[in-house]
């Protein structure tokens, strides 16, 4: 994973729309995080996201899983449950769900947090 510059500026802007910063457990994240580094460092080299270029876009504040914006990966979109190891991880870690829009993780992925996150 390369740590790279922002991808598009509309991702962003998407995010504002649908609403991470509207619904509780989910933060938008600032252009530069310790996430990004982090994946770099625990993904492996046979790993699906290792030739990814990511940024990191959005927290789910009660886990360690992190809405990453990828360019040449799997999908446009991914979140990542990463270990904060801070070293490669074993085989089929760090573990991550791909979606192709922000609109899919919205409906399939931060609704759903949402209601574990205001249900604990």
């Amino acid at each position: 994973v390369a740590i790279s510059t922002p991808l598009h500026g509309s991702h962003r802007g998407a995010l504002r729309r649908f609403g991470p910063t509207k619904l509780g457990g989910h933060r938008m994240l600032p252009r530069y995080t310790q996430d990004t580094k982090e994946l770099k460092r625990e993904l492996q080299g046979e790993h699906d996201l290792s030739t990814a270029k990511a940024r990191a876009l959005a927290r789910r504040e009660d886990n360690d899983d992190v809405l990453f914006a990828l360019e040449n990966g799997p999908a446009p979109f991914a979140v990542v449950h990463l270990t904060w190891s801070g070293k490669p991880e074993a085989n089929g870690w760090p573990k991550f769900t791909t979606y192709q829009t922000l609109a899919r993780w919205t409906v399939e992925c931060m609704q759903r947090d949402h209601q574990d996150y205001v249900a604990s």
